[in-house]
């Protein structure tokens, strides 16, 4: 996935492995609010993004519980660390935990 640009279309047509369509668009909002934050002229930690994205994902647990399962928490993780290296992040720290 290194040499993929990671953009909207790309994330138009990713999968999370999500049980519905929408528990599918509820993890690319939560992918994109995360881009966007990384783009923002305020640098964040590694800590604050993993905290920002948990939020959001405990949110969209309330509907989409499988949010949590290992495969979608793993894919939404993997394309905000890959996004973050475009602002020059490093979160191969898996976000200070």
């Amino acid at each position: 996935m290194d040499s993929i640009i990671l953009s909207d279309e790309y994330l138009d047509k990713y999968n999370f492995e999500m049980y519905t369509k929408a528990g599918e668009n509820a993890c690319r909002s939560i992918v994109r609010a995360a881009w966007k934050k990384l783009g923002s002229t305020t640098r964040v930690t590694s800590l604050e993004m993993y905290e920002y994205l948990t939020a959001r994902m405990d949110v969209v647990k309330a509907k989409h519980p499988e949010v949590w399962d290992t495969e979608p928490r793993y894919h939404i993780f993997l394309l905000v660390a890959k996004k973050a290296k475009e602002y020059e992040y490093d979160f191969s720290n898996n976000f200070g935990n």
